[in-house]
């Protein structure tokens, strides 16, 4: 809403005046950079909040500057660079479940292949085991997750099969290749099964 547009506009212009000043250069940055980023979204935005959160990353190693670059990142269609971002800010503070749950996010969006199934369902488990309200937040976030989606229909088609005696012997051993060969369905099903 335009209050709040206004508030983050107002955030960043004493942000603004805060890195021309000689004050914490770095936090000043990642301030300015921040309100950016969570103003509005435009594209002029998330360009302006990476360049700022890059330099106050370069002056200071902090995980909430990587957190964030990694949102921006993300929102402006490089989602690799977010999930590297984020990986590194969880080497930092590998209980943050935060962090956890927003890397999970982006790998679901990377093409589904053997390297991002397995490492979305690692940071589902970790935001699970530090932080219980974050099974809440990702049974919302499953309902438009592609990984999610997929290995429901498998796992569903499998039950329904079996439950009308349909699944034969040859469509078993189909079933358990299609698992074998796509990690994705096996640790979606898996962290589905741990909720």
């Amino acid at each position: 809403n335009a209050a709040y547009a206004a508030k983050f506009s107002e955030a960043a212009r004493h942000g603004a005046r805060a890195v021309r000043g000689d004050t914490n250069k770095p936090r000043a940055l990642f301030f300015v950079g921040s309100a950016l980023l969570y103003r509005d979204g435009s594209p002029e935005d998330l360009d302006r909040a990476c360049e700022l959160l890059e330099k106050s990353l370069a002056l200071d190693l902090d995980k909430w500057t990587l957190l964030n670059l990694g949102q921006a990142e993300a929102l402006r269609g490089r989602v690799e660079r977010g999930v590297e971002l984020l990986e590194r800010a969880l080497e930092l503070d590998p209980k943050w479940a935060h962090a956890h749950f927003l890397a999970s996010g982006l790998y679901d969006k990377l093409p589904l292949d053997a390297k991002s199934a397995p490492k979305a369902g690692e940071h589902i488990k970790a935001a699970f085991r530090e932080k219980s309200e974050y099974k809440k937040k990702y049974q919302e976030a499953l309902k438009t997750s592609e990984m999610a989606n997929r290995a429901a229909k498998l796992i569903l088609e499998i039950i329904e099969k079996s439950e009308n005696d349909q699944l034969t012997d040859r469509e078993t051993e189909r079933y358990a290749d299609i698992m074998a060969k796509d990690p994705t369905i096996l640790a979606m099903g898996g962290a589905i099964a741990g909720l």
